[in-house]
């Protein structure tokens, strides 16, 4: 790591530039996320405490690259509208633990206030990296008080790829689960350590056993296991593996829903590996879980970073990269899960009624805006971003032979993260009805059928692609949405 990757927080006015040079940015969105400089990915420490939301990022100040991670924090009341709060977790040299990096974590409320657990990455003087799993509490002024030690290191069977702990309280128990790669194989899987105090005693207890899933990947990223609606979902991001419909990468997101028995330390699936989100980018998800309360529809707030690891987006070349999606809530129906934006995203809507749209013609697209569209029931194909002439564009199409739906995203002008390829496909059962669209600018995320598939995708159109061009829509209506995250240089 150089000089700058490696340059810890510190606030001087060349943050604020940053900021003013990011704020100012064509391609800077109203309702989403974005690092108030440098680089944003992974959410972090998604919770409710004491009346409001907290939501982390993992956080790059000085630039556009995965340098030294810090934690920023934001905080709503009611998840739909976000006020920045500062850097909350700051790498050290001096705390030997997280010399490179404060990584992915999780937070729950205890009685010692709300408690924070990370990745500290240690580099040695020989330039080994050594995982070690800390503790931090957030201070009266907002910033975070590490533990004088980890609660634990890294365990030996595994190679330094332990990480992203998440807790999890069951009847009592206190359980940490983190992502790992064997040593012996090189597969990746979930470790998981218990205590019955959340800031000490924690002592491994083997490995997760997810029957049919023994060789899935090298690295299981991002791990959680949640309870919703009497059922059991196990979230992890799997890498080093290609699956269908996704063309060369080989980073993903998804889930297993199923039962979990914590005395054996197993996970019993009941369907398949999904993914999440269809589209390009989306990863390292994060739910508030039971232990946070569940919304008034009984469904769990959810949200993802919309990136990929080892990616590159054109935002880079002025110095900022990265948004999280959209706010979500999700359930399961008929065993599948269903992803819906929030409710209360509604009272972003700038007019009460909506704007009809007439889909005989190219409509002009409102760069932050939410678009309801129904559909045929039979083949259809809707291009967003298109020039004057209908040409190019991101494409969304449905081929009822097939029954498959795809996005294409090779007729943008700009071309990024071609190692990634331009197609992305899934089956479907049901042909799509309908779809609710979200454009903020830079970002843009496809509801189909009431939330039973999402396709979401950075996008970056030029000047002369802003038009919306479809082929067997029935009809459509859209309303303007105004600011919901505030976006001032707070350090």
């Amino acid at each position: 790591m150089n000089e700058q990757n490696d340059r810890p927080f510190e606030a001087v006015p060349e943050l604020g530039e940053l900021h003013e040079k990011a704020a100012g940015s064509r391609y800077r969105g109203k309702y989403h996320i974005q690092p108030v400089t440098g680089l944003l990915n992974d959410p972090n420490g998604f919770v409710r405490y004491k009346g409001l939301w907290h939501l982390f990022y993992q956080w790059y100040p000085w630039g556009a690259v995965h340098g030294l991670k810090h934690w920023y924090h934001m905080v709503s009341e009611d998840l739909a509208e976000w006020r920045q709060s500062g850097v909350f977790l700051i790498p050290e040299k001096e705390y030997v633990y997280d010399n490179d990096g404060a990584f992915s974590g999780t937070a729950v409320p205890y009685d010692g206030g709300l408690g924070i657990f990370y990745t500290g990455n240690n580099r040695d003087d020989e330039g080994k990296a050594h995982p070690y799993t800390c503790f931090a509490t957030m201070g009266e002024n907002g910033r975070a008080v590490k533990a004088e030690k980890p609660l634990f290191g890294p365990h030996p069977s595994y190679t330094h790829d332990q990480r992203d702990p998440k807790i999890v309280v069951r009847d009592g128990r206190n359980y940490l689960i983190l992502g790992a790669r064997r040593r012996s194989d090189k597969t990746g899987h979930i470790i998981i350590y218990s205590s019955d105090k959340i800031t000490e005693g924690w002592s491994f207890q083997g490995e997760l056993s997810v029957p049919g899933f023994e060789d899935f990947g090298g690295m299981w990223e991002c791990p959680s296991i949640e309870h919703l609606d009497g059922k059991d979902l196990l979230m992890f991001c799997p890498q080093m593996i290609e699956l269908s419909g996704r063309g060369p990468s080989r980073n993903h997101c998804g889930y297993i829903i199923g039962k979990m028995d914590w005395d054996s330390l197993t996970f019993t699936p009941e369907s398949g590996f999904d993914l999440f989100d269809h589209g390009f980018d989306f990863y390292a998800p994060q739910c508030a879980g039971m232990d946070s309360g569940s919304l008034k529809n009984g469904a769990l707030p959810f949200i993802g970073w919309m990136g990929l690891p080892a990616a590159d987006y054109p935002t880079d070349r002025e110095d900022w990269s990265g948004s999280l999606s959209l706010m979500r809530e999700i359930s399961i129906r008929d065993g599948k899960l269903i992803q819906k934006p929030l409710e209360g995203l509604k009272v972003l809507r700038e007019e009460k009624e909506p704007e009809d749209l007439s889909l005989d013609r190219l409509n002009p697209i409102e760069p932050t805006a939410e678009y309801e569209i129904e559909l045929s029931g039979g083949e259809f194909s809707i291009s967003f971003f298109t020039d004057k002439d209908g040409l190019g564009g991101i494409t969304l199409s449905f081929d009822p032979k097939e029954q498959k739906i795809t996005l294409d995203r090779s007729g943008m002008k700009q071309k990024y993260n071609l190692h990634e390829g331009f197609i992305r496909k899934a089956k479907t059962k049901a042909a799509p009805k309908s779809m609710r669209v979200f454009i903020d600018s830079s970002t843009l995320e496809i509801f189909i059928n009431e939330g039973e598939m999402v396709f979401s995708s950075r996008v970056f159109p030029t000047d002369e692609e802003k038009y919306l061009r479809s082929i067997g829509a029935v009809s459509g209506r859209v309303w303007r949405l105004g600011r919901a995250v505030q976006d001032e240089a707070v350090f």
